[in-house]
C-alpha cells in the first residue's frame, strides 16, 4: 500500500487523477486487475496495485487504514 499525505486539504484529490499518481509513485505502473482506493481524510490518499488473483488481505488492510485515519481526523465523530 502506497501513502501519500500532506498539509494540502485537496490530497484526497489526486484520486481523480489515480494514473498520474501511480505512474509517478510506483515502480511498475501498469494495473491490469484495478487499483484499490482509500481516502480516510482530506490530507491522505492511499491506493494499492491490484497484483494477482487474492485481494482479501490488502483490502482489509486498507479498510482498517482508512477507519482508523478517519477516527484520527479532525471533526471526526461530528454530526
Amino acid at each position: 500500500m502506497d501513502v501519500l499525505t500532506g498539509g494540502s486539504y485537496f490530497v484526497a484529490s489526486l484520486a481523480l487523477i489515480l494514473d498520474e499518481v501511480v505512474r509517478r509513485h510506483t515502480k511498475d505502473a501498469s494495473a491490469p486487475d484495478g487499483i484499490l482506493v482509500a481516502l480516510p481524510h482530506r490530507h491522505q490518499l492511499a491506493f494499492h496495485v491490484v497484483r494477482g488473483g487474492d485481494v482479501t488481505p490488502s483490502l482489509h488492510a486498507m479498510a482498517r487504514f482508512a477507519a482508523a485515519g478517519f477516527a484520527q481526523s479532525p471533526g471526526a465523530g461530528l454530526s
